[in-house]
């Protein structure tokens, strides 16, 4: 997919077609058709020209293996007519945009809507034309399709898209080819909208913002910092977003093509520190969580802490969703001044029915000796001191009234005076052979409940490694020592930190031990699993895939999950649901070639 210069002369029947593989993942997807001068309809295009007549699966129409999709209307019944399949539901599954996402208007369908009648449509894709819609809802069996439009490219500068003060405006990538979000001429805004089909259930918005290094980075993300995507895939629609009184424009030309053929959402970044606080929200099932959306502030002297045209306002989402209430507007990004000791973030929480969640806040480069923040639950009444350099995670439930209120959860920030400390803590850190020895003397114990040890891997996130009882709390001096015997190559840094009775918190200094990079391998840290997070670490494997997989004693799969892993080393964080019991499990790691590794979990 390169750059064309001057025209392309085509006969009186020629055409190009242009494939889109879609993952097997049943989900909404947001689709456009990089062609000009087709007469092809979304029906010819998208269901390979048929309609079923039934939902008898021996009746089910599939002229091209692996090729099309079911698309249904709002009638379960077949509308040959109109060009849609029979559904499971009176749902339709394909949707345009105008001020909001609707069905295709009455007396259209199909048959009579142009492909590229508008600039994107939201398809929901179960897979291709082989799925058994009756059974493949409660059974949904991962299968791939692919969707092909046919026509004459578009190439060249395309034409100017002027966009009205206020307006989402929804825009297809016009080319047969991957664009760089930072390579696009806009005026007006710096922020896009993308769908992530893998995010919740069936999908949700992506909001990427500009970070201090100059690339697009997502929120949610990956639910952790370093989600980065410059680029926007060819077959792919996206948003903009105008502040309230001033108008913008889009122009797309040649030089925004992207020619790394990457067909990946995120690619991890290390980012320059920043100070930043994301929130996210995940749904809890009886085996896994799973990322359903977030939020993100960013912290700098030359924000205002009033809604403009640096925050970025929030799309709608049709699950569980996340935002920020500020000024009467709901933000998904925001911009502000530094923390001072009368701030609150107010969060707009929705969730769709009677479920589990947790939220997940994730702060950085937040700490100063006299703040703290406190995490309120109107609902509970209840209130959780939020860590401001690492992460704090707190589950909760919904049933009806109250407890699904929008307005239930805010994190305050308040001004804490310390009073002079009467326990002292050193702590430090020696390497011995391949494990690394913690030690840490308290003097004048007294009133502690218990000392999280830390680690970070220079990446400004510490994971707690074990926790260690106070012995004494009787003002004597103690020693107390834990050995780190699965420490990463490279730097490991260390800290302890110590819970008091009343729930206050206190932090040691910090130490640093370099350990030489490992022989290639895949280990887990710590075992036995601390708060529930499982830290699989991929010590000089290749770049690629990663399979994952939970199994239990008598063989059952508790847990699956996707890992893209750079080449190299890193470590990826596996949240396990708080209703698994202790015990033994197995992990099982598989990469390239189809090699295995099977690793003993103890919870």
């Amino acid at each position: 997919a390169g750059q064309v210069e001057g025209n392309i002369t085509y006969g009186s029947n020629s055409k190009f077609v242009v494939e889109r593989y879609i993952p097997g993942h049943r989900a909404w997807r947001l689709l456009t058709a990089p062609v000009a001068n087709t007469l092809q309809t979304i029906n010819q295009a998208w269901q390979e020209g048929t309609v079923n007549a039934d939902l008898i699966y021996a009746n089910n129409l599939n002229p091209t293996p692996g090729y099309g999709t079911h698309i249904t209307g709002t009638n379960r019944a077949a509308d040959p007519t109109y060009g849609f399949d029979p559904g499971p539901q009176n749902n339709t599954s394909i949707k345009y945009y105008n001020n909001g996402w609707k069905s295709l208007p009455s007396g259209t369908g199909t048959n009579n809507s142009l492909i590229n009648s508008q600039p994107a449509f939201l398809l929901f894709v179960r897979g291709d034309r082989s799925v058994d819609l009756i059974n493949h809802v409660y059974n949904p069996i991962p299968i791939p399709a692919v969707l092909r439009v046919s026509g004459q490219l578009n190439t060249g500068t395309q034409t100017v898209i002027n966009i009205a003060p206020n307006t989402f405006k929804l825009i297809g990538n016009p080319y047969a080819s991957s664009i760089d979000m930072r390579k696009i001429n806009k005026t007006g805004f710096s922020e896009f909208y993308l769908w992530d089909a893998n995010l919740g259930s069936v999908g949700a918005y992506q909001t990427f913002s500009l970070n201090v290094d100059g690339d697009y980075e997502a929120t949610p993300g990956q639910g952790y910092p370093g989600s980065i995507n410059n680029f926007i895939q060819s077959g792919q629609g996206f948003f903009v977003k105008t502040p309230t009184i001033s108008p913008g424009t889009v122009t797309i030309n040649e030089s925004a093509k992207e020619f790394s053929g990457t067909s990946s959402m995120f690619e991890p970044i290390t980012l320059t520190p920043v100070a930043q606080l994301r929130t996210n929200i995940y749904a809890v099932n009886s085996a896994d969580t799973t990322l359903m959306d977030g939020v993100l502030i960013n912290f700098d002297n030359n924000a205002s802490n009033t809604v403009n045209e640096f925050d970025a306002i929030k799309l709608p989402n049709f699950s569980s969703s996340i935002g920020m209430s500020k000024e009467d507007k709901i933000l998904v990004i925001e911009r502000r001044k530094p923390i001072n000791s009368a701030d609150t973030v107010f969060y707009y929480v929705s969730q769709s029915g009677q479920k589990d969640y947790q939220l997940e806040f994730i702060a950085k480069n937040l700490t100063k000796p006299w703040l703290r923040a406190f995490i309120e639950d109107k609902f509970l009444n209840t209130k959780i001191e939020a860590d401001l350099n690492g992460i704090t995670r707190i589950n909760f439930s919904t049933t009806t009234g109250a407890s699904s209120a929008t307005d239930r959860f805010r994190l305050v920030f308040k001004h804490y005076e310390p009073p002079a400390p009467k326990t002292t803590i050193t702590i430090s850190a020696l390497k011995q052979d391949q494990e690394i020895s913690v030690e840490w003397e308290v003097l004048n114990e007294s009133n502690i409940k218990q000392y999280n040890v830390e680690r970070s891997a220079g990446d400004h996130l510490f994971v707690t490694l074990t926790t260690a009882t106070a012995k004494h709390n009787n003002s004597d001096t103690i020693n107390y020592q834990w050995t780190d015997i699965t420490p990463v190559s490279g730097v490991n840094y260390y800290r302890i930190k110590t819970v008091s009775l009343n729930g206050g918190i206190q932090y040691s200094n910090t130490v640093k031990v370099t350990m030489p990079y490992d022989k290639a391998g895949i280990t887990i840290f710590p075992n036995p699993v601390v708060n529930g997070v499982i830290n699989l670490r991929l010590i000089n494997q290749p770049e690629g895939n990663y399979f994952v997989r939970l199994i239990g004693k008598a063989g059952q799969v508790l847990l699956t999950r996707q890992i893209k892993h750079k080449e190299g080393s890193g470590t990826e964080q596996i949240k396990l649901n708080k209703a698994l019991g202790s015990g033994n499990y197995l992990l099982e790691v598989s990469g390239k070639d189809n090699t295995k590794t099977t690793l003993n979990v103890y919870k």
